[in-house]
């Protein structure tokens, strides 16, 4: 089960711009950003973990931020029922 309450959708001169806070239930699931999309959450409370496509990864917890930059491959997996603020730029 996913939730997104998005607070600021809006139109950039370069783009759109989106903030808000996000809740989701674990799982996983493969991500693609696009060429001008990246994203920047900071977990308020659970575990998340991103996977990229050559075998890395990064684990977040509550009080960590994580970047994700455009043109990112991989996986996304929530671990712990997670809750995040994020800001989405493409």
């Amino acid at each position: 089960m996913r939730a997104t309450w998005n607070a600021v959708d809006t139109h950039l001169p370069a783009g759109q711009l989106f903030c808000g806070v996000w809740r989701c239930e674990p799982g996983r699931w493969r991500i693609a950003m696009g060429a001008t999309e990246r994203e920047l959450f900071t977990v308020l409370q659970g575990r998340c973990r991103v996977d990229d496509a050559q075998g890395g990864f990064e684990e977040t917890g509550p009080g960590e931020a994580l970047y994700i930059p455009p043109g990112f491959a991989g996986d996304f997996e929530v671990l712990e029922t997670l809750t995040i603020t994020y800001m989405i730029c493409e």
